[in-house]
């Protein structure tokens, strides 16, 4: 399903996607827990991505 080669690069992107988001809920200034959400968000959702690929 997800080759391992891909994980980092899932990892980064979401990262990067919540990093944005709260960048923007926040008026134009870096806001740590969503980038720490988005770490946390595609940590586990490659995880999960690597499990059910092993199945």
């Amino acid at each position: 399903m997800l080759k391992r080669q891909y994980w980092g690069m899932t990892v980064l992107l979401v990262t990067l996607a919540f990093s944005y988001v709260g960048y923007r809920l926040n008026d134009g200034s870096p806001s740590a827990p969503w980038t720490i959400g988005g770490l946390a968000a595609g940590v586990t959702g490659t995880a999960v991505l690597a499990r059910a690929g092993k199945k």
